[in-house]
Formats: C-alpha cells, structure tokens, sequence
C-alpha cells in the first residue's frame, strides 16, 4: 500500500493542528521575545497580558476564572499536580475508575506506595459507566479524592459528571475530572462548578502538543502541593515560565470550540456513516462499549472476530493511521485493561482496533478507509 491515499483516523491520538491556532502562534514565534514573567518593562507585560488572554479563553470553556487555569506541559502533568498536589494526612482514601488514563492510575498506585494511601477503584458497566451505586458505597469521610475520565479515550464513554458530582459533594470528598477527551465529546460549559479540579490538554482539540492545563477552584488552591518548584509562576502552584505561544495556541483552539457547537453533530454523522460501511464489509464486526449515540462522537471502537487487531493496522501500514487504543504508552503490545474491564471475550479483545475520526475527515476518507479495512482483511483471511 506503499502508493495509496494517506488517511488519518487517530483524532484521539492526537488532533492535528488548527490552521487558525497556528496563525495566533507564529505572531508570538516571530516575536518580539519576551518573558510573561518579566514584570519590569512593556515587553514582559505584553506577554503576560497574552498568557491572561489564552487563560481567560480555556477558562471560558469550563466556566472557570483566568487565575483558577494553571498552564502545564500536557494532561499527564494536569492529572499528576491534581492527585500528588492533594493533602492525604487528614483523609487517606483516593477513589479512582478502573477504566481512568494510565497517568491517574499509575499515579495513584505510586501515592499508595509512598504515602499510605488507600487506594479504591471504582469498577464499570459493560459500556463503561462507573457504577454509582460503587461511588456511594466507596466515598465516605476518609475520602480526600475522587478523580474519574469524564470521557474515555479508547471506548468514547461519556461519564454521568452531575451525577457523580452530586455523590462526591454529598460525601464532602473533592473530586477532580480529566477531561482531555471531552472538548470535542461534549458541551464543558459550567462544568467547573461540578468539580474542583480539571484537566485538559490542548492537543486533544486541535491545539499544539506540549501544553495543557489544571483547573483549581480558587478557594481551593491554598490546599495544594506543587510538584513543580522555583520561581514560583502560576501563583506558585506550577514554577516554571509559562510558553507563550503554545498558552496562545490552547486558547485560541478553546475559543474555536466555543465558537462552533455544531461540529460534534457533524462529526457524529459521519461516524455512524462509517459504522454503517463497516457493518456492510463481509465480516463479522461487532462495536465495543456506548452506542454511537452515548459515546465521544469521533470514537468507533470496534472488533473484528477472527482476527488479531495488530494484524489488522499492520496491514493497512502506511495508508491508514488507526490504533489498538491508547497512544499514551511505552508502546508494549498488550490487551486493552480498558476493554478487558467491561467484559469483553478474549476473541473481541484480540480483534479490537480503535478508530476515530475528526474535523478535518472527509466523506471521501470514510469510504475509502472502508475499502482499506476490507482490503486488509480479506489478505490476512487468505493468509
């Protein structure tokens, strides 16, 4: 397939770059050079009234302030200041998903190991949903931290927030949400009312890679730790100077996604097309958690029985960017915990590849990306 159409279908991987986000970041790469942090002359301050700006416009898209948005280099470092960042001394339980991002979870099992935190994990549904009636039995007064994936990054489940809020409050835990997947999912408006911490990553909606940033409600920002220390930027909650361009970057793709509410609708069509032209291929298909209704609009995660879902992408290498789930990694093949978590046989579990797609996939690429599938699948049935 080496002369073949490229077609990429890992928007959950990453988003490619926003024509218009990377126009507001070359004016700051040209210049002028400044420090936001360098408060003694109008250069400085320039740049800091930009970083204010790009802080201002994420913040808009949550419902949160500009000081209660804390730039970080992604949302792996947003979930790590949200859990380490935490007080466990008076309260020594953090409750977490079984299905959240490797970084909540592999953070959480190095708090239990240096800290002596009880650590509870929450289990799921078949289609992903934590179980509540779980929650309520796991949040109690030695609860310091609940934090749950509001939308999944390999089966697109959409968590029931208000609900889940609702019980952390009731139990007077904090709870904290990633939301790195959710910008293109969901409407995240007022959302930062429902939670006391969030975290996003601008790469996940069309921004540049290399930036994200917490939500800390401001009343609670006293209580935490830094992990980061120095110069003391950011309220001294994260030191370090805060890249300009790429704070412009995120702010600018958060406003594009305020501005265009319609496109998740449109995104969602075109997935249920491609769902419709892989159930027609002749093979056994069958789609992997939520329904195309419940779930992250772009995501199809789906398994074909019979077949090795590695087989499949290496098949399809290089015209066609799909993935096993979870880029995150060390890039070690193994089964999805995810998948495995909701029940899933060991032949689905094989056969799984997620696709997703995004705002810049055509009908054109749907179709022929069917044709790529088919293609690849009928080579390995004869092999």
């Amino acid at each position: 397939m080496t002369n073949a159409q490229k077609i990429y279908l890992d928007y959950q991987a990453t988003c490619p770059l926003d024509e218009r986000v990377f126009a507001v970041m070359s004016k700051h790469f040209k210049g002028p050079a400044a420090n936001p942090h360098s408060a003694e002359h109008s250069f400085g301050w320039q740049a800091a009234k930009t970083v204010l700006d790009a802080q201002e416009q994420v913040g808009a898209l949550i419902g949160a302030d500009a000081d209660e948005i804390i730039f970080t280099s992604g949302a792996t470092e947003a979930n790590n200041l949200a859990l380490r960042g935490r007080d466990y001394a008076n309260c020594s339980k953090l409750v977490v998903s079984s299905i959240d991002h490797k970084c909540v979870l592999e953070t959480a099992r190095s708090i239990e190991l240096e800290r002596g935190v009880e650590i509870a994990r929450l289990d799921v549904d078949e289609i992903g949903v934590v179980r509540l009636d779980q929650l309520k039995e796991f949040v109690d007064k030695e609860t310091a931290l609940v934090s749950v994936i509001g939308v999944n990054n390999e089966i697109g489940t959409i968590q029931p927030l208000e609900k889940i809020s609702e019980i952390v409050r009731a139990a007077g835990a904090k709870l904290h949400l990633d939301l790195a997947q959710a910008p293109m999912a969901i409407d995240l408006s007022g959302l930062a009312d429902l939670a006391d911490s969030i975290s996003l990553s601008a790469h996940k909606f069309y921004g540049p890679m290399g930036i994200g940033c917490l939500y800390i409600a401001r009343n609670d920002q006293l209580n935490f730790r830094p992990q980061i220390t120095g110069g003391g930027q950011q309220g001294g909650l994260r030191s370090g100077t805060v890249p300009v361009a790429l704070a412009a970057g995120m702010g600018k793709a958060a406003e594009l996604i305020l501005s265009q509410p319609q496109e998740r609708g449109i995104i969602r069509r075109l997935n249920k097309e491609l769902w419709a032209k892989l159930q027609a291929l002749p093979f056994h298909v069958e789609l992997n958690g939520p329904s195309l209704e419940a779930r992250h609009p772009s995501n199809l995660n789906v398994s074909f029985l019979g077949y090795d879902g590695r087989d499949i992408i290496g098949s399809v290498q290089p015209a066609l960017a799909i993935s096993s789930g979870a880029a995150c990694t060390t890039g070690v093949p193994e089964s999805s915990y995810v998948l495995s978590r909701i029940g899933l046989s060991e032949e689905r579990l094989r056969g799984a590849i997620r696709i997703s797609i995004g705002r810049y996939t055509t009908q054109s690429e749907i179709e022929i990306a069917a044709n790529y599938l088919c293609g690849a699948l009928k080579r390995l049935k004869a092999d």
